[in-house]
């Protein structure tokens, strides 16, 4: 966790994604860290990434139209 948040501050970027191989497993963001550690007052010393990232990510190729669908 740590390290994943040490990353974002020395890119300027507040979001990961998170792969195994070419596979999607989820989307780690600052927000994400903030809700479920800081706020509740918790260390991310020991805490892994897979535990608090969002794993109910889309993913959406570039050749794919909305057809009105994110409306």
């Amino acid at each position: 966790m740590l390290d994943a948040l040490r990353l974002f501050a020395e890119k300027g970027i507040g979001a990961a994604l998170v792969m195994e191989g070419e596979r999607l497993l989820g989307v780690f963001t600052e927000r994400d860290y903030a809700r479920k550690l800081a706020l509740p007052g918790e260390s991310a010393k020991d805490v892994k990434v897979r535990e608090v990232m969002s794993t109910d990510a889309l993913c959406v190729g570039p050749e794919r139209t909305t057809n009105g669908a994110w409306r």
